[in-house]
Parts: structure tokens; C-alpha cells; sequence
């Protein structure tokens, strides 16, 4: 009677590499409800770099958070052309290192210098992000307060509204807390793709994102507010509008109203 085959060797895999910066999933869901990660930062030209060399780099982040599949990614710059101001909206800390796995990192960072990263996210967030906001210096945000509705990428880009802000005096966070839910829930009537506000580690400043689609949507907004209760509660500083001269143009008397500094889009990246 024949020898019956010995069984093969099972077959062993190398253990699969995680990512460098700690991501390895490729696959991204985009709730309703849930708060978006938001990095919002300050950028200048490098030493010996132009801002035609910041403005390529701009391209290449762009497209790669595009790939990543981020909601939004931004540039835009001062009326001067020195500083620049970016602003990355994602869905989790999987789809920021996916993002930064893609990037010529090297040629980034030879032609930008970053100034005054902020990250805005849950304190989950943060924790699997750790790596990252040491290696960035990066101020954590955590958020208190946010709406959201799905947002897929398209040709038109978003205008963004990004403040510090303080408790007023005599006034409480809890105070501040109950405007931004009062500020939330009418940036969701108005349609707004993304509000929200998120408190540093004192508990003393709050930084908040706004993201909507036209002026009009802006002025819907401010017209629903309980103005009195809001400034009321909050003070309001360094306020900055991510736009086109365009859009600049139709907010108006509402960027002198809130004490706004208009940064015009040069580079937004969008799903091909």
C-alpha cells in the first residue's frame, strides 16, 4: 500500500510591515455625525526656496490628499504672498498617515517652514496620532463640539473660517460650551459641511473650524445666531478666512464685522 503524501509545509509570511507613520488601512468610512479631524497651520518660504518651490509643494499635498481620500485639503496666502495658510480635514488618524506615507516629504519640508501646527480631534485621536504631533510639535484641540454632514470632494472649493477663541469676562467655558452647541446647530441649518470647536489642554482657548460651500451659506448662518449670547460668552481672536477673492468680495462688511484676514486659495485638491 502506498505511502500516503506528507501534509506541505503550511506556508509562513513575514509579519506585514506597519506603516511609517503608524497607518495601514486603506479603507475609509465617512459617518454623518462623526467630528472630522481637522490640522491647521501656519506656513512660510524656507531659506533660499520661492513661493513658486511652496506653491509645487502645496500640488503635491493636494493630490496626495486627494488619494487619501481626505474631505478637504486647502492653501491659501496673505495679501503679502509670505505666509500661507493650510488647512487638512480627514476622517481619522488611518487616512493622515496614509496621506504622509505618499509624500516626498524631503522636498516639502526643503521648500516650507511650518509654523504653529494645530490638530483638532478626539483625544483617541490624539493618542493614536502621538508620534506625529511630537515629531510636528503640534498643539492639541479637543473637540467638545461638532456637526458634520458627508462631504465627497469636488471641483469647488470650500471656504473656511478658522478663529481662536477666549471665555469672555464673567463669563465660564460652560457658558462658551453652551454658545458653540447654539453656534453648531445653526451652521447645520445653514448646511454647513463641517463646524466645529475644540478646547486646548488648559481649557482656556478654544480653536474653531468652519467649513462651508458660498457666501450665501455664511450670511444664512450669521443671521440665525443669538448674537448678544455669543459675543456675550466669547471672545473672538485671530479670525481667518480661507477663500477666493471672490468669495472675499461678496462676505463683505461680514469680514470687517468679525475681524477676519483674508487668505486667498491658491491650491485645493479634489477627487479626479
Amino acid at each position: 500500500e502506498p505511502e500516503p503524501e506528507p501534509e506541505p509545509e503550511p506556508e509562513v509570511k513575514p509579519p506585514e510591515q506597519k506603516k511609517s507613520w503608524g497607518g495601514c488601512c486603506k479603507c475609509f468610512l465617512k459617518p454623518a455625525e462623526a467630528s472630522r479631524m481637522v490640522v491647521h497651520t501656519m506656513q512660510t518660504i524656507a531659506d533660499g526656496k520661492t513661493k513658486e518651490d511652496v506653491e509645487a509643494a502645496h500640488e503635491q499635498m493636494a493630490s496626495k490628499a486627494a488619494a487619501a481620500g481626505f474631505t478637504s485639503w486647502s492653501a491659501a496666502w496673505d495679501a503679502d504672498g509670505t505666509t500661507a495658510v493650510v488647512t487638512e480635514v480627514f476622517d481619522s488618524p488611518d487616512m493622515y498617515f496614509a496621506f504622509m506615507d505618499e509624500l516626498d516629504f524631503e522636498t516639502v519640508s526643503a521648500s516650507i517652514k511650518f509654523e504653529a501646527p494645530k490638530l483638532l480631534c478626539t483625544e483617541e485621536q490624539a493618542a493614536e496620532m502621538s508620534d506625529l504631533v511630537k515629531n510636528f510639535a503640534m498643539e492639541t484641540f479637543t473637540v467638545a463640539t461638532a456637526v458634520s454632514v458627508p462631504s465627497d470632494w469636488d471641483e469647488a472649493p470650500k471656504m473656511i473660517v478658522c478663529a481662536l477663541q477666549s471665555i469672555a469676562d464673567g463669563k465660564t467655558k460652560a457658558d462658551v460650551d453652551a454658545a458653540h452647541e447654539h453656534v453648531a446647530s445653526k451652521a447645520k441649518a445653514a448646511g454647513f459641511t463641517n463646524w466645529s470647536a475644540a478646547w486646548d489642554a488648559d481649557g482656556t482657548t478654544a480653536l474653531v473650524i468652519e467649513i462651508f460651500e458660498e457666501p450665501e451659506m455664511y450670511t444664512q448662518f450669521v443671521g440665525g445666531l443669538d448674537m448678544a449670547m455669543v459675543t456675550g460668552s466669547i471672545k473672538s481672536d485671530d479670525a481667518k478666512l480661507v477663500s477666493t477673492a471672490e468669495e472675499a468680495a461678496e462676505m463683505g462688511e461680514l469680514i470687517a464685522s468679525f475681524g477676519m484676514k483674508p487668505y486667498t486659495l491658491t491650491c485645493y485638491g479634489f477627487a479626479a
